[in-house]
Parts: structure tokens; C-alpha cells; sequence
């Protein structure tokens, strides 16, 4: 079990990171273990440096959005469920855009866009339909057309929180569900 006071320094890390990051702010350490209330020290514990704590926390708001959106068993995960997942998610990105524009380029593109491409064709084998050929491989084995998948809905979604105003979440959910579409529509060999 992880010891709570580390769990706790930690949070209140990423909190202080989060409000940052929602202004638009890419704070230095000092900026955050002073909102934090906590020392250099141990802010370097958790993180190491400024672009891990970014990518961390970045990756952590995501993941904690994703687990908020109701996903269908194994089962019955199909083209149906493509849409309002990511319209839950663009959504939520659309609303906090500001927050996820100053992560990506504060993160450091390679050390975020790697975790959250691995991220998003893990979700993709799992709650997709087309990941289900592929749900029984083992975990971090992903298929070259899910990781090319992935990687280019990551930087689509990343093009379109980059500038000041993104096109509202609806528009952007069709150009998803169009890029599914066409890899679906596709017979895919391995």
C-alpha cells in the first residue's frame, strides 16, 4: 500500500499543476511546491522534472475523465458506443482546451504524446470494435494500424487544441468518428 502522506504530497502537486496549467500558466517548481505548500524536494520525488509533472498530469485528468465515461463490456463494445465516447471526451478537452494546450507544449512532446498514444490504443483495444481481434494480446502488444490509430487521433485532437478557439466538440466528434470509420471500413491485415 502506498503511503498516504506520499499520495498526498503528490496530489496536491498535480493540484497545484492543474491550476497552473488551466490559466494557460506553465508555473517553474518553485511556482508549484509554493501553491502546493510542500518543498523542492518533494516535488523532485514525484516527478524528477517540470515536463514529467506536465506529462503526469495531463495524462492523469485524461484517464480520469476516461474512467467517467460509461464503457460497454467486452462484449458489446461496437460502432455505437465510437461516437458518444468521443463526444464525452472532446467535451470535457473542449472545456478545459487551455489546460491540455499548455501541457502539450510544456510537456515535452515525445514523453507526453508517447504515454498518451500507448493510452488511447490501449482504450481502442479494449472498448473498440476495433480492437476486438486484439483483446487477448498481451498488454503494451499493439497492432501497427491501432498505434498508427492512435498516434494520428492524438495529433489530430492535438492540432485542434492548439490554437485559441477549437471548433466546437460536435464537429470535432464527426472528424473521429469519420477517421474510424474509414479504418473499419478497411480490411486490415497484420
Amino acid at each position: 500500500m502506498d503511503d498516504p502522506r506520499r499520495v498526498r504530497s503528490r496530489e496536491v502537486l498535480m493540484r497545484a499543476i492543474a491550476e497552473y496549467l488551466e490559466q494557460g500558466i506553465a508555473p517553474s517548481v518553485t511556482d508549484i511546491v509554493t501553491r502546493a505548500g510542500v518543498s523542492r524536494p518533494t516535488f523532485y520525488q514525484h516527478f524528477g522534472d517540470l515536463q514529467t509533472a506536465y506529462a503526469e498530469t495531463g495524462l492523469a485528468r485524461i484517464q480520469d475523465e476516461l474512467d467517467c465515461i460509461p464503457t460497454p463490456d467486452n462484449d458489446r463494445a461496437g460502432d455505437e458506443q465510437v461516437e458518444p465516447t468521443w463526444m464525452a471526451l472532446t467535451t470535457h478537452l473542449y472545456t478545459h482546451h487551455t489546460f491540455y494546450r499548455t501541457a502539450l507544449r510544456e510537456a515535452g512532446s515525445r514523453r507526453l504524446s508517447e504515454r498518451v498514444i500507448a493510452f488511447v490504443a490501449e482504450r481502442i483495444i479494449r472498448f473498440s470494435p476495433l480492437g476486438a481481434p486484439y483483446r487477448d494480446l498481451a498488454p503494451g502488444d499493439v497492432p501497427d494500424h491501432i498505434l498508427v490509430l492512435a498516434a494520428g487521433l492524438f495529433a489530430l485532437v492535438g492540432r485542434w487544441l492548439d490554437g485559441d478557439d477549437p471548433t466546437p466538440p460536435a464537429q470535432m466528434t464527426q472528424r473521429i468518428v469519420a477517421v474510424f470509420q474509414s479504418f473499419s471500413s478497411r480490411a486490415v491485415t497484420d
